[in-house]
């Protein structure tokens, strides 16, 4: 009998649990909104936007509900009257897509998987240093030049050449000429590409230098040093021994720097060497490159903490001898994620996936090469290397098909016109290998194309994230034509609306107080005597057994509490002049003598004129929303608010 009831209760739970669950969503897949009876607006529109101001659980929904329905009706005013078809509008809705794309194949397994990895990787920092050498062009004899130019560098430093002094001399890295190719401790994400950082996390610990390491546009010859777990930040502390004259200074004060330094080595106090020696006092907490930037390089050296400049740092104005305070590790709780993200879809391993998914949607869309563009070969002249070239007549008619996209035919005519409209300057010195790679690029931008298209149709939440993109433009570009904007910027308009409404735009009161202070157990009969005595005769000293005085001074609202519950009582007409030359507030113990020296009086509008013109316009928006809300039918649900709070 037991075991029946306890199925009978865990039945109706789960009938109960059913139900509250399906009234939820009942009442979620209820819109909020509805205009025209034509669009509907539903909750979860209202937090994505909503969030994208605030993460905060708002205290009163109605306000908002009510600003977001005018919002929207703006909206759908303008798409009635087709301003949705702007170029303002087309521009953004293509750039949002761009987005999406990007967003699509960053959010990929095999994007995903490198993301997490390289997350993990960032706990850790690398010393490296590498010698660059660029590849002057696209041809297999540019890339084999730079090939034999970096693996000819390499065989001197494997003589025993000194590799900063090489760096300087024959490294196409600007930076090099005040490094020497030590690029410090840096994580994966601040290495030059994904074949460097490959070998740089398999080759730490191994002495030796590099083969020549590709990259996209140079090779590298690397040595790794060192490493560490990932440092955000480092406290620092600096003895700076001022120069007489920027880039001079006298052999005492490289002496004193010298000899500075070997007290340290001797032992003796930092602090206390820099209190007596130091332009500069106390310490620092920098960044990485806050702090090479400031102290050079070297601050790459000081590896534990306590650590000094074995030798001082001889800059513009100073010589620096800097010690290592302190290493902040990358908090355990610090989100790289996003960061790396960023970076990922920026380089070229995101290319390289970029490419794949590219050549994916050109095999859906029935990609297919029908013809050779020898002709086109032979039209063009070195001037396309300049990005001057001017196609022959009858060139870009020619009618031979060169490839099928999606069904259309694509003729070499069509690819002419294509390269003379996105020709530019290159170090490419082929026609053939310059005409590849603008079919590749031509091909990739109709895939891109057609990739917005198929997710927007496949993934209907991107569909929702483009529209809520474009609201925003939108929304500006109906206000623009509507809210009366350019008459609220015509001086004569916001002055006529200035003058009807004068009476909003007065000063305030200014007044002169003497704030006194009744005696202790003065009797309140003389206090008030003595006080209208001084308020008749200001030149007569106060009987200090009466009244003490506490502050005498000109005020207006909002400088002196005591002087605004005056100001506000002559604002009420509670007090007025000269009637109310003395005042009790004996809630505040306080005796008041007042006297006005300038009352309430228009302001002139060219003080207030961004105040007004600002309210002007407010005016024609809420006249605007309001004509909006009679020419359609705009209807709140009666259960809006209790549906936002269901499904925040």
């Amino acid at each position: 009998m037991t075991n029946s009831n306890n199925m009978k209760n865990i039945f109706l739970t789960i009938i109960i649990a059913s139900s509250i669950t399906n009234s939820i969503n009942a009442q979620t897949q209820t819109p909020i909104i509805t205009i025209d009876d034509k669009l509907e607006v539903y909750a979860d529109e209202f937090w994505r936007e909503y969030r994208q101001h605030s993460n905060a659980e708002p205290d009163d929904i109605n306000p908002l509900i009510a600003r977001y329905a005018d919002y929207r009706l703006q909206i759908y005013d303008a798409q009635q009257r087709h301003l949705d078809t702007a170029q303002s509008i087309a521009d953004a809705r293509d750039y949002f897509q761009n987005y999406l794309v990007t967003k699509h194949i960053a959010d990929g397994k095999k994007s995903q998987k490198i993301i997490s990895q390289l997350t993990r990787d960032c706990g850790t920092q690398y010393r490296v240093s590498h010698i660059q050498v660029n590849i002057d062009g696209n041809l297999p004899s540019d890339t084999a030049a730079a090939y034999f130019k970096a693996a000819k560098i390499r065989t001197r430093l494997s003589s025993g050449a000194d590799f900063a002094l090489v760096a300087r001399q024959l490294s196409d890295d600007p930076s090099a000429n005040y490094n020497g190719g030590d690029l410090g401790y840096i994580s994966v994400l601040e290495m030059p590409g994904h074949a460097f950082a490959q070998y740089v996390k398999a080759n730490y610990g191994r002495s030796e230098i590099s083969q020549p390491v590709r990259g996209k546009k140079a090779y590298h010859i690397i040595k790794v040093s060192d490493k560490r777990a990932a440092v955000d930040s480092i406290t620092v502390s600096c003895i700076e021994i001022r120069k007489t004259k920027k880039w001079r200074a006298d052999d005492s004060l490289r002496n004193l720097a010298n000899q500075i330094c070997e007290k340290l080595k001797n032992g003796e106090n930092f602090a206390s060497l820099q209190k007596k020696y130091s332009y500069q006092q106390g310490s620092q907490k920098l960044t990485l490159f806050e702090a090479i930037d400031r102290y050079g390089s070297q601050i790459n050296d000081l590896k534990s903490e306590g650590s000094v400049f074995a030798k001082p740092a001889d800059t513009y104005e100073s010589f620096l001898i800097v010690r290592l305070n302190k290493l902040h590790p990358r908090s355990a709780d610090r989100n790289m994620e996003p960061t790396v993200r960023a970076r990922f879809v920026v380089s070229d391993k995101f290319r390289e996936i970029s490419g794949e998914f590219l050549d994916s949607i050109k095999t859906v869309a029935g990609y297919q090469p029908t013809n050779e563009y020898g002709a086109l070969v032979n039209a063009i002249d070195e001037t396309i290397f300049d990005g001057q070239w001017i196609p022959q007549d009858g060139l870009t008619l020619i009618d031979d098909q060169l490839f099928t996209f999606q069904g259309r035919k694509y003729t070499l005519g069509d690819f002419a016109k294509y390269v003379y409209e996105n020709q530019k300057p290159c170090t490419v010195t082929s026609n053939a290998v310059y005409l590849d790679n603008k079919l590749k690029e031509m091909t990739d931008q109709l895939a891109f194309e057609a990739a917005k298209k198929m997710l927007l149709n496949r993934y209907p939440h991107y569909k929702v994230l483009l529209n809520e993109y474009t609201y925003p433009q939108l929304y500006t570009l109906a206000d623009k034509y509507n809210t009366g904007e350019q008459l609220a910027d015509n001086y004569a308009d916001v002055e006529e609306y200035y003058k009807k409404h004068s009476s909003n735009y007065l000063s305030g009161y200014l007044l002169y107080l003497r704030i006194m202070e009744p005696a202790q157990g003065a009797s309140p009969k003389k206090v008030m005597k003595a006080a209208a005595e001084l308020a008749n005769f200001p030149a007569k000293s106060p009987d200090l057994s009466l009244i003490r005085p506490v502050a005498a001074d000109t005020f207006q609202l909002g400088q002196n509490p005591i002087a605004d519950i005056v100001i506000r009582g002559f604002n009420s007409g509670e007090y007025s002049y000269p009637a109310d030359k003395v005042i009790n507030l004996a809630d505040q113990n306080r005796i008041v003598i007042t006297k006005v020296l300038e009352e309430p009086h228009p302001i002139e509008l060219s003080q207030i004129y961004p105040l007004v013109s600002a309210e002007y316009r407010n005016t024609l928006k809420t006249k605007y929303v309001s004509e909006l809300r009679k020419k359609y039918n705009l209807k709140i649900a009666n259960n809006a608010e209790s549906i936002l709070k269901e499904s925040y």
